[in-house]
């Protein structure tokens, strides 16, 4: 029981959303495959600036690590470390805007950010959803402060709606513990976006195309 507590825990310290959105790039390919995209144009696909995403994304993972060593000074900071990584992916989103999926993304991150820079630079979770998950391990380090993105939901939470206190149903919780909406609406954007690459051009543009012809 405690291995599987101790799995679960780690499943999620890398994030439910995470494993969620693998999910999501695999549902985008196979749609995509399925009404005629291809493999060339994911091969040739060009995003522009995407080593702004990158580094937001790596300065992130970076914070997290950090915690386990220099929790004080992380957790004091985190308002400060996430409103530069939010700065980051925002202008990576900026840049390829044209594209319906990035923007999906783009609003999903910005429910996340809205919340996280609302409750001091923290993602409020429910203490109710990671017990029920068995996840002590997790709800451990939220307690001792070694997880710099998240904080439990209390009476001062702000906007606490839109925090993790989803729990996914079926064999989807098995991947991802808990997620937020903004969660979810990446997941979304990130599925459009995959499609959109195996097609090298943006599902309104394809709409707009077929409208045409018709």
């Amino acid at each position: 029981m405690a291995a599987q507590s101790e799995i679960n825990s780690k499943i999620y310290s890398i994030r439910g959303g995470f494993l969620l959105y693998i999910i999501s790039v695999v549902l985008g390919i196979v749609a995509a495959l399925i009404v005629g995209g291809k493999f060339s144009n994911f091969v040739n696909f060009k995003f522009r600036k995407g080593l702004l995403i990158i580094f937001g994304l790596l300065i992130q993972y970076a914070a997290q690590i950090a915690t386990q060593r220099y929790s004080y000074k992380i957790i004091n900071n985190a308002l400060l470390i996430n409103a530069v990584i939010y700065c980051l992916l925002f202008a990576g989103f900026w840049f390829n805007r044209k594209y319906l999926g990035i923007n999906v993304i783009a609003l999903g991150t910005g429910l996340n950010a809205l919340v996280i820079l609302l409750n001091k630079g923290r993602m409020p979770v429910s203490y109710e959803v990671l017990l029920k998950n068995d996840l002590q391990q997790a709800i451990n380090m939220v307690k001792e402060g070694l997880d710099f993105k998240h904080m439990f939901i209390d009476e001062g939470a702000k906007l606490a709606f839109f925090a993790d206190i989803i729990e996914p149903p079926g064999i989807f919780g098995y991947f991802m513990r808990v997620v937020s909406i903004g969660d979810l609406i990446i997941a979304l954007g990130i599925c459009i976006f995959i499609f959109e690459i195996f097609f090298g051009r943006s599902v309104l543009d394809l709409v707009l195309k077929r409208t045409t012809v018709k």
